[in-house]
């Protein structure tokens, strides 16, 4: 789920930078979950989108290319004016994915 070269990559191969964007990442994630969490509970597609949104870029950046993807589409799906079809499932996944990538990238800090 997680490529963590493209962390070290970023991290110009420093390891020590690595683990200090992972940690960065990890401590500012979990609010945002919460979000999208409070958000379909409340079925607010416009702040699914928004955080969708904020998400995509950040797993980019930690080397989760799969969950990037799936933020994507859920970002689309988000987009209309109503309560699509499929946004909960959607919103469900997503959640499901970031947590078993920041398990990952948790791994790779304390390794």
């Amino acid at each position: 789920m997680v490529n963590t070269s493209t962390v070290l990559q970023l991290a110009r191969g420093d390891r020590e930078r690595a683990v200090s964007y992972v940690n960065a990442f990890l401590n500012g994630v979990e609010p945002q979950l919460t979000l999208l969490r409070e958000s379909e509970a409340n079925r607010d597609a416009a702040q699914i989108k928004r955080t969708a949104h904020s998400l995509k870029s950040q797993a980019r950046y930690m080397g989760m290319s799969s969950v990037a993807s799936h933020l994507e589409r859920l970002e689309q799906l988000a987009a209309g004016e109503s309560w699509p079809d499929g946004l909960s499932e959607s919103t469900h996944e997503a959640i499901d994915m970031m947590e078993k990538a920041i398990g990952e990238l948790r791994q790779f800090a304390e390794s």
